[in-house]
């Protein structure tokens, strides 16, 4: 087959279309999910705060979640909103432990981002979706040796919380995404897993 040919192949061929990634469908779908809600609270000319989520919040909360290893840690987190508008910007810290069957050592996070809140009007119900970014660093002492991994983390998020005014409990779900290189004689490598946190929410 000539140059031309697999060019002309790639154009025609529907099953050589490049399909979009799996970070990039995530994305697609949080917007299409919650870029309405913030239109129409954006509009509201009312003044009536229950059309928009709390200005603010703190939280508490364990979590739960897997890439080179099992990570299971508490997490303090607080988020602000932007304005007139269900996005708010937040940020997280994250300690606890990081163990797989032949060893275990200490797990460290911070991490921060942006999240779309959309609530029922009578606020007793909210869920949000968003993304983070942020550095890890997980630490593994086995029998015969000792390791220290690092490196860039990526998280969209999505979750929800319910409740009354202040006090909430919350829940999410991460798509984690790990760049890790590490100090003993290993490659670095792009992990991938998924977390879950559990939690107290308190919001003003």
């Amino acid at each position: 087959m000539t140059n031309a040919d697999m060019t002309n192949a790639d154009m025609t061929d529907p099953d050589m279309t490049p399909r979009p990634r799996p970070a990039v469908s995530l994305a697609l779908a949080l917007a299409t999910l919650f870029l309405p809600t913030a239109a129409v609270a954006g509009t509201d000319d009312g003044g009536d705060e229950r059309a928009l989520p709390s200005p603010g919040y703190v939280a508490a909360s364990a979590t739960g979640s897997s890439d080179q290893f099992v990570n299971l840690a508490v997490t303090a987190q607080a988020g602000r909103r932007l304005g007139a508008t269900p996005i708010y910007a937040r940020g997280q810290l994250g300690l606890g432990t990081a163990f797989d069957p032949e060893g275990s050592g200490q797990f460290i996070e911070a991490r921060g981002g942006l999240e779309a809140r959309s609530c029922r009007p009578s606020g007793a119900l909210c869920f949000h979706g968003g993304l983070d970014v942020g550095y890890q660093i997980s630490t593994w002492r086995g029998y015969d040796a000792d390791e220290r991994h690092t490196g860039l983390l990526l998280v969209p998020r999505v979750g929800g919380d319910v409740g009354g005014r202040h006090l909430r409990f919350a829940f999410g779900l991460d798509f984690r995404s790990w760049s890790r290189s590490s100090d003993a004689s290993l490659p670095s490598e792009h992990e991938t897993g998924l977390g879950l946190d559990l939690g107290l929410r308190y919001q003003f």
